[in-house]
């Protein structure tokens, strides 16, 4: 990857989404284009043919420029669309080549704001890396549904030509219907983006079949059921499909109360969540998003660069330290330890790496802190350190300094 110090390489989806929406207004404007040629043609056919008298062919013409005015109008909101996305990709690239720019002619960073980035001596890249943190927390903020904090955040940073909530507030109705027990919306989605799904090998549709199987068989609605069954499924039990459509038809006679695993878990209400879950990665690979939020991956590759075997353990506990967080461990316990050639010693009172700056202290109890807290420490005290694992005290004069190897 070549060399950007502004950031550039995480914005693939910012540029991406606009170029994403030209291609689907381009095949959207073929389909209706292609579709009403093909009536019109047919219609002007018939009337070569002289079927009809002159009042017949005089409507029948009325109702094809009908058509075409309606095609014409239909293009026209296309092509604003179209001109909006052009105008927006545009914009964008305008801001990533500011923001490279003044990345490659800014001098040494001088803010400690880490929303600032590595170039906040750079007015520009300053104000950018503030701007892609409020994206990426209003981005997060979408995909988790809560749309209006959102929105709110997005009026207040400024952000309407950076952020796209459209997925997310397109997909929201049915996400709400998937979370109360309704495949009807979803369905339909499916439906309307079958060729896209196809291409990823979406088992989204086959999923919400079934569980619109198993609420049938919930109700006790076994003829339903079956029918259901020979009419969506039987077409899709091909390949890997086929064992599940088996274990699913398998609940024609166990019912809605049995005990038995796997099928139990097949009456699961939490296969709901798993479908929400399903949907939302799906509404993100068709808009070309990736399926973690930024904000959740840039934490997640913040805290495995920071992520040690000492992290989390009660008595090295830093609160310095963002793995050690109660929340932020929460999120850093699945993630892979950092790999260091070199050890680092961090003082467990003040966060501070121990270096030959700021040498580590050992106190007569073995414990070991680095210098400038054990003088903050005495300052406070009377000259005297508490240790705070042990509570014992000591004088300065007791501890002894450690030289690392």
């Amino acid at each position: 990857m070549p060399r950007d110090d502004g950031g550039n390489f995480v914005e693939n989806a910012l540029v991406k989404i606009p170029v994403e929406n030209l291609g689907r207004i381009a095949k959207s404007q073929q389909k209706a284009v292609v579709k009403e040629l093909e009536i019109v043609s047919s219609a002007l056919s018939d009337l070569r043919k002289g079927r009809g008298g002159k009042e017949v062919a005089l409507a029948e013409i009325t109702r094809l420029v009908g058509r075409i005015q309606g095609l014409k109008r239909k293009l026209a909101a296309l092509d604003d669309e179209e001109e909006e996305s052009v105008r927006s990709a545009e914009w964008r690239l305008e801001q990533l080549k500011q923001n490279g720019d003044s990345a490659a002619a800014s001098p040494p960073p001088s803010s400690s704001d880490p929303r600032e980035g590595p170039n906040a001596g750079s007015s520009f890249a300053a104000k950018w890396g503030r701007q892609r943190l409020d994206r990426a927390i209003a981005e997060h903020l979408a995909r988790e549904g809560l749309l209006g904090t959102a929105q709110e955040m997005v009026a207040q940073s400024s952000l309407e030509r950076l952020v796209d909530l459209q997925p997310f507030l397109a997909s929201h109705p049915i996400i709400e219907a998937l979370s109360v027990g309704d495949c009807a919306l979803a369905l339909k989605w499916c439906h309307t983006n079958r060729p896209k799904l196809k291409k990823l090998k979406s088992s989204l549709e086959f999923n919400l079949r079934l569980q619109e199987f198993v609420e049938l068989v919930r109700g006790e609605k076994l003829e339903e059921a079956i029918a259901y069954a020979r009419k969506h499924l039987a077409p899709l039990a091909r390949g890997p499909s086929l064992l599940s459509v088996k274990r699913h038809m398998a609940l024609l006679v166990l019912r809605k109360d049995t005990e038995m695993q796997p099928y139990k878990h097949l009456l699961d209400q939490e296969r709901w969540l798993d479908l929400v879950r399903q949907f939302r990665k799906e509404v993100c690979l068709l808009n070309s998003l990736p399926a973690q939020s930024l904000l959740s991956l840039s934490l997640c590759a913040g805290l495995t660069c920071l992520k040690s075997t000492k992290c989390q353990e009660e008595p090295n506990a830093s609160s310095a330290c963002p793995v050690c967080h109660p929340l932020l461990g929460q999120l850093a316990t699945a993630l892979p330890f950092a790999h260091h050639m070199h050890s680092s010693l961090v003082c467990h009172i003040s966060g501070l790496l121990m270096d030959e700056n700021n040498p580590p202290m050992v106190l007569p109890n073995g414990q070991v802190y680095s210098t400038q807290a054990m003088l903050d420490l005495a300052a406070a005290n009377m000259g005297r350190v508490v240790c705070p694992r042990t509570k014992e005290e000591f004088g300065l004069e007791e501890l002894r300094k450690a030289f690392i190897s």
